[in-house]
């Protein structure tokens, strides 16, 4: 290895050692190299003494190409634990892997990334060069011989291959969705060419990352090639294309198909193969038929769904993985693989509905364990197509054909509706009667037919059920596919099964398709499962060409699917026996695992308590007299917890109001309030808050917003309430250096381009200056960050998300997770907390939401300390500390404890928290203004930028306004020394219309605009006309407060004029009432401690912005905002062109 120039070993930066561009030495395939990345626990040898087992990929898709820039959308959804410097497209995460006592060896594949050669992929060549590097990982220093292949898709469809080849060393292996037969799973279905799917993987996947392909490190698809980039004929010689090779070979007798062969038989590898039901167009029949066929003497088969590749990297499917490999390659079998007590075969049962790309839904399929596949028991059940569109259990004695158009018609259907619960488990074959005959006299006949089934499942309602395909797309059941002039089935192989057809698709056994002649074919469908129950109806789907449900693998190639030959009426002749769908129908199953049993009686006693409580809240609470948003309200709070849950609250009470009033039950102890009436009743009565606010406790600790308690807060909110007012902020030295820093130093800097006078970068033809694309959302949460985080604990020891991004992502990843479910702890508390101690095993949310929160508070916890070390190594008076420096909420709240404590002692309301606890009281407040402070600020700056980027004329007069109170704000052009300088910010405060915007971006936007929940008093009380018992929980909400037409005309447009005294219709009475119901901050005296704050950073930083650029939309997909309590934009994401204005 040492004399690998190319080589590179990192000890010190990650947490394990990093070996760069190891050479493996090539001894089957062809003298040569692969190059590959090693990564090692840091004890391994020769750095340590140990030695660790080996997890080897070997692929395309390029070692160095981050998982983010191969698929951005992905990446941003992947288990945060399994997240890394290292991480990659479909393959083990190395830090996780190292961490639990293993080694990664990721290697380029011959001709791609920094291996040179021949690139041709699913070759001969691929498994052979994969044996040269299995056997040596096996013999290195620091391996302990045995090597474990785990990964998705290409590597796992790899893992056959070379598995079947039994390279020394090869111990266990995962194919997670992974293919087996290249020509039957991947390249031709039933004869068909599926062309879309391979010419997108190789033009997006494969292509760009080919050995010696330039601009690779410009594109930031890795680095370039290491020993220079290659020209253009070299690099076509050194290709073999497959959207052209797929194209050209037809036949599996060619000899393209003969080398990519291999005997699955040979596999006799430990094997633990994992199945998707969604992914129906690619990999699902091959993880099937390989188990099946695998030799191994210790072979498991699970079934999932799910997207094709998020699951990998769920925290069960990784501790799955690890179970298994701790088994075979360590020698550790606590759990049984090889003595029986883990399942031959576990089962994902779709039953019911779980829409399509929701995972958490998904996770409710109940699972069953078997003992083989297919199922023993399985009955194998004819139905029969009848010329009504039905299917039968019994033939009809009605016959006829139906005819449909081959290439651009309607296909047929025949349906089946259960009388019971009925389970479909297994391999399906459509036996079908086909014919085929021209559209008219003149027409040329058609020469062939290809036929395109599907299977879908409608539920009682008639609606189609789908579910999650590999992309994320919705899918039917399952699909099948036949050319008919390969019809042929060869019933003398072993491997043919009444219900699994074997076709040899060769050359020499093509058969001819004459007009109107009847051909009776088997079409194998993809094996499946599906439960239907009673009233739910199964489709038999028959068609000529693809239907729904075939996302990006269509077969739509011009010379394959060519109208010569296709171009007809299709006939499917149905009735008697003629043609029938032969289905598994599993029998005498409680589809239930026993898993659910506990669940289950849980829901009984559920029930049993809910009758308990139906009576009361229905027939005898006051409560019963208002109108309730559902019918199920008065006794049921799952209309309200279902709008919770699938973030549609704030629209479903909002459309409540308009239709049944101000005053609506939601919930047998619940009501919504809208309007300034019901809000002072409720915000400046008094009432309390309740359980739901716990949530926003930390450290076990309650802070400002979620102490119960008005007492309680009130004196919490002495501690701050200074330094929080407008004039505090305006004439604060700390502040104003804190933001002056941050937005001349890190924003303005984030929006330009390093040479403001400069025109060498992204300049528009005729452009004057450099513009430069940014995506503010993130940005500007980074911003917000960067300011709270140092006006709470100082410029220094606060964040600097801004430059820092990757600190930023890894950190906005934790928040997201504690962001994105709030819902079980708030709303279900009692069934959360059950479920956590009584069944660990039944997550409601997702493990690494709880990990995330405690990544959180620690790193909340380290800021603290960091003021306080800070303050130990300075022991110099606090006059001689730099004002951006100053910790000042930080230092006020210090103070404040000492006050209390002074004044009151142990009798302080506040003794138990904040004076006992004193740290974690103080680190519990600020965590909650970083993370609410950083959030809504954020929010707010997206969409005021978003609605001024699409109002020049606006941002005309807003920049005139601006400069109107100086032209400190602008940066220097080159043509002064004079540094920029924040404005008089009483005058920046007072300008109207840099005011107007900033509320009507609140008004429409509330960054917060869903409920803010208190509990009535223990007497009640009354709002229009009705009386609230005690004990109710009852809020009013932002988003219906700010859209009340007869205050707010056209409330669903953005206008900032009506925030103009000049410009409101009624005058001064009308200007007054829209302050009224302007409700942003919330109101009485626990409305935002942080307003007056955000107000003067929002100002800035627009003022700021629009002092020096104009800005124009470039992206604002996803613009709209969840329904949710804190409304993000749903896409997370805003691209704006940044244009600096003349200087």
């Amino acid at each position: 290895m040492a004399e690998n120039k190319f080589l590179e070993i990192d000890k010190d930066n990650f947490p394990y050692v990093f070996m760069k561009n190891v050479g493996i030495p090539l001894k089957t395939y062809e003298k040569g190299i692969l190059r590959a990345n090693v990564f090692l626990p840091k004890d391994a040898a020769p750095y340590g003494s140990k030695t660790y087992p080996v997890i080897a990929t070997y692929g395309p898709y390029g070692k160095d190409v981050p998982y983010g820039s191969f698929y951005k959308k992905s990446w941003e959804q992947v288990n945060p634990e399994m997240k890394s410097a290292h991480s990659a497209w479909e393959t083990p995460d190395p830090a996780w892997w190292t961490s639990k006592g293993y080694i990664v060896v990721r290697t380029d594949e011959r001709g791609a990334g920094q291996s040179p050669g021949l690139l041709d992929t699913m070759s001969r060549g691929t498994s052979e060069a994969f044996f040269d590097v299995v056997e040596w990982s096996a013999e290195q220093e620091w391996s302990s011989g045995k090597v474990g292949l785990l990964g998705i898709s290409y590597y796992a469809g790899t893992q056959w291959r070379v598995a079947a080849r039994k390279p020394k060393g090869l111990a266990a292996i995962i194919p997670w969705e992974g293919m087996s037969d290249y020509y039957r799973d991947r390249v031709r279905h039933g004869g068909i060419l599926s062309d879309r799917f391979i010419k997108f993987w190789w033009n997006n996947g494969v292509s760009p990352n080919q050995y010696g392909k330039p601009g690779r490190a410009a594109r930031k698809w890795g680095q370039d090639t290491l020993e220079g980039d290659l020209d253009e004929e070299t690099l076509l010689k050194n290709c073999r294309d497959q959207t052209i090779d797929t194209a050209v070979h037809k036949f599996r007798d060619e000899e393209y198909y003969r080398t990519r062969d291999f005997d699955m038989e040979a596999i006799e590898t430990p094997l633990l193969g994992v199945a998707n039901w969604g992914g129906i167009l690619l990999h699902l029949r091959g993880n099937v038929l390989g188990w099946m066929r695998a030799s191994s003497k210790y072979k498991f088969l699970h079934f999932i769904v799910g997207r094709h590749d998020l699951p990998f990297y769920y925290p069960e499917s990784a501790e799955l993985q690890l179970s298994f490999f701790n088994s075979f390659l360590k020698d550790n079998d606590v759990d049984g693989w090889k003595t029986g007590k883990q399942p031959r075969v576990r089962l994902c049962l779709r039953r019911g509905e779980a829409g399509v790309d929701d995972p958490e839904r998904e996770r409710g399929f109940p699972s069953r364990d078997e003992a083989d596949w297919p199922l023993p028991g399985t009955e194998y059940t004819k139905f029969f197509l009848t010329t009504e569109n039905t299917l039968s259990k019994s033939p009809s004695a009605k016959s006829g054909p139906i005819q449909y158009d081959a290439l651009k018609g309607e296909p047929i259907t025949f349906k089946y509706t259960t009388q019971s619960s009925l389970e479909i488990t297994g391999h399906i074959v459509a036996h079908l009667t086909v014919s085929a005959s021209r559209k008219s006299s003149d027409a040329p006949p058609p020469s062939d037919i290809d036929l395109f089934i599907t299977l879908r499942k409608l539920n009682k309602e008639g609606k189609e059920v789908f579910y999650t395909g590999t992309m994320g797309d919705p899918v039917p059941i399952v699909k099948g596919w036949l050319r008919v002039s390969l019809r042929k089935v060869d019933t003398e192989n072993e491997f043919h099964k009444s219900y699994l057809p074997y076709r040899n698709y060769y050359k020499s056994e093509v058969q001819p398709v004459e007009e109107n002649e009847k051909y009776e074919v088997d079409v194998e469908v993809w094996p499946t499962n599906v439960v239907l129950e009673r009233e739910e109806t199964l489709v038999l789907e028959i068609a000529g060409h693809d239907t729904q449900g075939v996302g990006n693998f269509s077969h739509d190639h011009e010379d394959d699917r060519s109208p010569k030959v296709f171009d007809g009426l299709n006939a499917v002749h149905v009735g008697g026996e003629a043609s029938w769908l032969t289905l598994p129908v599993i029998n005498g199953n409680d589809t239930f695992s026993m898993g659910l049993v506990i669940p289950t009686a849980i829901g009984a006693l559920a029930l049993l308590l809910l009758y308990h409580h139906v009576l009361h809240p229905a027939l005898i609470s006051p409560l019963r007299k208002l109108p309730a948003a559902h019918w199920t309200c008065h006794f049921s709070s799952a209309w309200i917890l279902a709008a919770r849950l699938y973030r549609r609250e704030n629209r479903s009470l909002h459309e409540a109001h308009i239709k049944l009033g101000p005053v609506v039950r939601i919930g047998p102890a619940e009501v919504t309030v809208d309007g300034v009436e019901g809000m002072r009743v409720i915000y400046q009565g008094g009432f309390e808050k309740g359980f739901w606010y716990s949530v926003f406790s930390n450290y076990g600790v309650p802070n400002m917003f979620s102490t119960g308690s008005s007492k309680h807060h009130s004196a919490r909110k002495r501690m701050v309430a200074n330094v929080y007012s407008k004039s505090y902020l305006q004439s604060s030295q700390a502040s104003k250096a804190q933001i002056s820093h941050i937005v001349f130093q890190r924003l303005l800097p984030a929006l330009s381009y390093p040479h403001r006078g400069s025109n060498t970068e992204s300049i528009d033809q005729g452009d004057t200056a450099a513009h430069k694309d940014v995506e503010v959302f993130g940005l500007f949460l980074a911003l917000a960050m960067d300011v709270i985080t140092a006006y709470l604990f100082g410029l220094s020891n606060g964040t600097d998300f801004i430059q820092d991004e990757q600190y930023r992502q890894s950190w906005q990843e934790m928040y997201l997770a504690r962001a994105n479910y709030p819902f079980w702890t708030q709303e279900v508390p009692n069934l959360t907390a059950a479920c956590a101690r009584w069944l660990p095993w039944l997550r409601l949310y997702p493990k690494w939401v709880d990990e995330s929160n405690v990544k959180l508070s620690q790193w909340n916890l380290n800021l603290c300390q960091g003021v306080t070390k800070n303050a130990q190594n300075r022991p110099q008076l606090k006059s001689n500390i730099e004002p951006c420096e100053e910790a000042v909420v930080f230092n006020a709240l210090q103070y404040g404890i000492d006050r209390e404590l002074r004044t009151n002692g142990d009798k302080s309301i506040l003794y138990k928290t904040s004076i006992c606890e004193r740290e974690l009281a103080v680190a519990s407040e600020l965590m909650d203004h970083s993370l609410a402070g950083h959030e809504t600020t954020g929010m707010v700056l997206t969409y005021a930028t978003w609605h001024l980027s699409r109002s020049p004329d606006l941002q005309e007069q807003l920049h005139g306004e601006i400069l109107s109170v100086g032209s400190s704000l602008k940066l220097h052009s080159g043509n002064t020394t004079s540094d920029p300088s924040l404005p008089d910010l009483k005058a920046l405060d007072a300008l109207p219309l840099l005011n107007a915007i900033v509320m009507e971006t609140l008004r429409l936007h509330a960054p917060i605009p869903g409920p803010q929940p208190r509990d009535t008093p223990k007497e009640g009380c009354n709002i229009s006309g009705y009386h609230i018992p005690g004990g109710v929980r009852i809020a009013s909400m932002a988003y219906s407060l700010h859209r009340d037409p007869k205050v707010f005309p056209q409330p669903e447009s953005w206008k900032p004029q009506r925030w103009s005294p000049q410009d409101v219709v009624d005058t001064e009475s009308s200007h007054r009432e829209m302050h009224r119901q302007f409700w942003a901050f919330g109101s009485g005296g626990r409305m935002c401690v942080g307003s007056n704050f955000a107000l003067n950073e929002m100002k800035v930083i627009l003022a700021a912005i629009y002092a020096n650029f104009r800005t124009t939309v470039v992206n604002d997909d996803g613009i709209e905002q969840e329904d949710a309590y804190t409304a993000r934009p749903v896409g997370e994401q805003l691209v704006l062109r940044f244009q600096p204005l003349d200087m």
